[in-house]
């Protein structure tokens, strides 16, 4: 004989069903439930249940209107968090711009740590999704391409925001330092020495000697005194600045700075 499946909440068993209603509280209370998983189990020696999944808060919350929610308190924590700092931003700041509920907040993020931290993934995300490298393309123009691309994105109101609020904080919330690294330093550098290894198998010109290194170089360079200067308010570079910058950077990393005919070697 096929087993009839039950559902735990209505109490529906073989064509059974508890009735809700005035007339039928007692039946439907947890005791009347238990006479019935009692006499199931008297007459098919077992109690096998077919699972009836509801929707749950968790489930709610990777809808498409809960990302969307998201992504609001997500945007209007950044505009705070940016504007008067991580230590002076109150959960209830973010809560005045995106007019909903402690509730629904903690809903989403746990914590403001939580909440800082998901603001600059979001942020690193936006300000690094240009940056490419064409594999198999001429060195020298690839460099520039690249570095024109991350200067722009460092110096832009988010890189520099971004940098500043991480670089205040990092004191005092270690582990954001660690995710500032990992998503954003370690994506650049991984991206450019994947880059250099590439070349080097194509064997195209001269080997760049550690590539992981030979990035984080290059980016330096990069950065130099443009990026500081913006940081402290001396003012963002305009393109041409910015492409003078990467100019002087892709020589210098693939040249040397000093004319090497006049400069005696330091391999011995």
């Amino acid at each position: 004989m096929a087993i009839p499946p039950i559902h735990p909440r209505s109490g529906r068993l073989a064509g059974l069903c508890i009735k809700h209603g005035q007339d039928s509280k007692k039946r439907d209370s947890g005791a009347g439930i238990i006479i019935l998983l009692l006499n199931r189990i008297e007459r098919y020696g077992t109690l096998p249940f077919t699972v009836f999944r509801e929707t749950s808060d968790m489930d709610q919350s990777s809808s498409p209107k809960a990302e969307a929610r998201k992504d609001e308190i997500i945007a209007a924590a950044a505009t705070v968090f940016f504007d008067k700092g991580f230590s002076r931003t109150s959960m209830d700041d973010v809560i005045g711009l995106v007019r909903g509920s402690k509730r629904t907040l903690y809903k989403y993020f746990s914590s403001k740590d939580d909440l800082f931290f998901a603001v600059v993934t979001r942020v690193v995300d936006r300000t690094m999704e240009g940056l490419t490298v064409e594999q198999g393309s001429d060195l020298p123009e690839t460099l520039r391409q690249f570095g024109v691309s991350y200067l722009s994105a460092i110096v832009s109101p988010d890189g520099l925001s971004l940098f500043r609020a991480v670089s205040a904080e990092v004191p005092y919330l270690p582990k954001l330092g660690e995710r500032f690294l990992h998503d954003a330093t370690d994506r650049v550098l991984s991206l450019l020495a994947g880059y250099f290894e590439e070349q080097n198998q194509a064997a195209t010109g001269g080997r760049i000697k550690d590539p992981p290194l030979a990035a984080a170089q290059f980016l330096a360079l990069v950065r130099g005194q443009v990026h500081f200067a913006a940081l402290l308010g001396g003012g963002v570079p305009d393109n041409e600045q910015i492409a003078h910058a990467v100019n002087q950077a892709v020589e210098t990393f693939l040249h040397g700075a000093v004319d090497r005919a006049d400069t005696p070697s330091t391999q011995q």
